[in-house]
């Protein structure tokens, strides 16, 4: 996550929660869902829930048999964070990122976030080609 939008201890817990599926169906392979996470810590009836500020996620959860793992599975999710809701666009950049950084490991991760780096403020309606 950029070091200028640092994640409070919160929203890191409400993160790590909410990145593996809700049920362990006792199969292999990989599933891909979406979330969103409320910002701070805001009593649920001050406000519109539209006015609330939140963190939109797209998670590639793996899955794979591995009998030396506790429960018998390795389980691990790659998340891609945004405070913008463009869900079907971090979808698209998980399915791509989350292989390679199974593949690859964490040095994928470091290459992907300097590509983001280069990228332009999204401006609604325009179309772009972003490195990745």
């Amino acid at each position: 996550f950029p070091k200028s939008h640092i994640l409070s201890d919160l929203e890191v817990k409400k993160l790590c929660n909410l990145s593996l599926p809700d049920a362990n169906n006792g199969h292999d392979g990989d599933v891909q869902f979406s979330f969103r996470i409320r910002q701070g810590v805001i009593p649920p009836h001050s406000m519109s829930p539209l006015q609330h500020s939140f963190l939109f996620a797209t998670a590639f959860y793996r899955q794979t048999r591995d009998e030396t793992q506790p429960r018998g599975y390795f389980q691990k999710s790659v998340v891609l964070i945004s405070r913008h809701p463009y869900a079907s666009f971090l979808e698209d950049c998980v399915r791509v990122i989350g292989p390679l950084y199974f593949e690859f490991g964490k040095n994928v991760l470091k290459a992907v976030c300097a590509d983001i780096r280069t990228w332009d403020p999204p401006i609604p309606g325009v179309s772009y080609e972003l490195p990745l």
